[in-house]
């Protein structure tokens, strides 16, 4: 049970931190939010969920339509266009193998960039958040 709470309380942590970047974007002024597009926003946590790194999905939003396209069993599936969604070190391994195991044709370099950073993640006993719109 405490460890339920705790854990509720650390993900509250990381999404309000998320939420505070959020607002620092909507404060710019209306021609440069127009000029950018928000995509997928992906974050490397430690394991005190401190950011390792930080990046979006490409122009063509490719990691995010490759995710909306997955297995209904796959941990991509879980990934949303319009939600967070954060992976622990444990799932981050059979979300690596997913990764690992698509053809050559689909492995594009968000693919290579999200493998990367998912291994990352696992090397510090972290987290990926993804972040939707």
């Amino acid at each position: 049970m405490l460890a339920r709470i705790v854990g509720r309380a650390v993900i509250g942590k990381v999404l309000a931190e998320t939420r505070r970047k959020e607002r620092r974007v909507r404060l710019l002024p209306a021609h440069v939010q127009s000029e950018r597009k928000l995509s997928l926003g992906i974050y490397v946590k430690n394991f005190a969920h401190h950011e390792l790194e930080q990046f979006g999905d490409d122009r063509d939003e490719s990691f995010r339509k490759l995710c909306e396209d997955s297995p209904l069993d796959s941990l991509r599936r879980g990934v949303h266009r319009n939600a967070h969604t954060l992976f622990n070190s444990i799932q981050l391994r059979r979300f690596v193998e997913e990764l690992e195991s698509l053809p050559v044709e689909e492995q594009t370099p968000i693919v290579n960039k999200v493998l990367d950073a998912a291994q990352l993640a696992i090397r510090n006993s972290g987290y990926l958040l993804f972040v939707g719109d």
